[in-house]
């Protein structure tokens, strides 16, 4: 299965570079800044974050206003489930 088939201009999170709070349930502002800075400078079209829901897993977010947005193609829509043991 294709997902995405070439990043140009992907930005990496790591935990080690997030707020200690990062992912307590009210996102701290210096998160939040994080996230607003990185869509108004359009530094990359891609972000890779840490997931709060999954450890170990990653959250993608592609930047609507980067540039290269427009060269992105929707290839399938799936049901995202959150399972809970």
């Amino acid at each position: 299965m294709k997902f995405l088939s070439l990043i140009l201009n992907l930005l990496i999170i790591k935990i080690e570079d997030l707020p200690e709070d990062w992912n307590t349930y009210t996102v701290p502002e210096d998160l939040k800044k994080i996230g607003t800075d990185w869509i108004i400078l359009a530094q990359s079209l891609v972000l890779k974050v840490p997931a709060v829901s999954a450890p170990d897993s990653y959250t993608i977010l592609i930047n609507p206003v980067h540039p290269e947005f427009k060269k992105v193609n929707l290839l399938k829509v799936s049901e995202y489930r959150q399972w809970f043991s």
